[in-house]
């Protein structure tokens, strides 16, 4: 097994719960908040693999460019959910670099709601109950991990390391709460910037009434702009680059990861961005090593993504026959 270091976005959360499971907080180099060992196992002649998410965060354009890890040709980089800036200093890098997903953008000088169909899931959602902000607590911590465990995919294995999960002192929790007082769903921010908010969580429960998350969209969007932002990031949507050159490693990204639909539905996220007619920005990965599909492997195998892929495989034939 190849050593295997992680830097992304939840690891400038130093009191997060969410490394409960690492083994060791080690680093052969200078330390740094955004840095931390997730796994550390030696293996001989073989390259670490070191993998960055969300470069754009966490990163000055000068430690991109100076980072002794990043630039030690003793390691192999990978880097994904980078934006264009980035991926254009890393291309400098002589890194390669491949669209490999797109970032639904709301801008706060724009309505992006005015769409017919939008206003009236809004106008729904509205009689359904009312959007607060939740205040950070360690009981409103808590009572946000059991809800998850009510929404769509809260069964199924979870995803790791792309984004944070947890609701943290320096995030912000908006809930959607029925008539009735329960939770019918959430949405989990956080400030890159003074005018700029990203999006961490998007949760709906299973039986949720319709234009509950539109709702909430539209709420915490004038939320923010009465605050002065100026974007709002609804996040990713991966594998839906389709002008590669054909059997790149680009095309290769792409079309293997619609392929796995049935596992994660990428184009009903896209769908759903996409009614509030966002700015769409290409996403990067990354990477300076010579075969980047088996990195791509290992993040996928370290983030839970091939337990997901597994989970929703046998799950298949369930599936099959509740139809007939």
């Amino acid at each position: 097994m190849q050593n295997l270091d992680v830097i992304h976005k939840e690891d400038i959360y130093p009191h997060s719960s969410f490394f409960a499971e690492t083994l060791n907080i080690i680093s052969s180099t200078k330390e740094k908040t955004y840095e931390r060992v997730f796994q550390k196992n030696n293996a001989t002649g073989k390259k670490p693999l070191l993998w960055i998410n969300n470069p754009q965060y966490y990163f000055t354009q000068t430690e991109l460019k100076e980072d002794d890890r990043i630039n030690s040709k003793n390691i192999n980089v990978f880097v994904t959910g980078c934006n264009a800036e980035c991926a254009n200093i890393f291309a400098h890098k002589k890194f390669k670099t491949y669209k490999a997903a797109k970032e639904a953008v709301l801008k706060t000088e724009i309505n992006h709601f005015s769409k017919k169909s939008v206003k009236e899931l809004i106008r729904y959602g509205s009689k359904r109950g009312f959007v607060q902000e939740v205040k950070f607590s360690h009981e409103n911590k808590i009572k946000l991990e059991l809800f998850k465990s009510r929404c769509t995919h809260g069964k199924e294995p979870q995803l790791k390391y792309f984004f944070n999960d947890q609701f943290l002192p320096d995030t912000r929790l908006f809930v959607f709460t029925e008539k009735s007082g329960k939770w019918a769903g959430a949405i989990l921010t956080a400030k890159i910037s003074n005018a700029q908010i990203r999006t961490d969580l998007l949760l709906r429960r299973k039986d949720a009434p319709k234009g509950v998350m539109e709702f909430l969209i539209y709420s915490i969007f004038n939320q923010l702009k009465s605050e002065g932002a100026r974007s709002w990031s609804l996040g990713d949507v991966p594998y839906i680059i389709y002008n590669s050159k054909v059997f790149s490693n680009e095309f290769f990204i792409n079309f293997a990861g619609r392929r796995l639909r049935y596992a994660y539905n990428y184009l009903g996220l896209y769908n759903f961005k996409n009614k509030f007619n966002p700015d769409w920005y290409d996403s990067y990965i990354c990477t300076n090593s010579s075969f980047p599909l088996l990195s791509l492997f290992n993040i996928a195998r370290m983030s839970n993504l091939t337990k997901l892929i597994l989970f929703k495989f046998r799950n298949i034939p369930l599936k099959l026959a509740s139809f007939l």
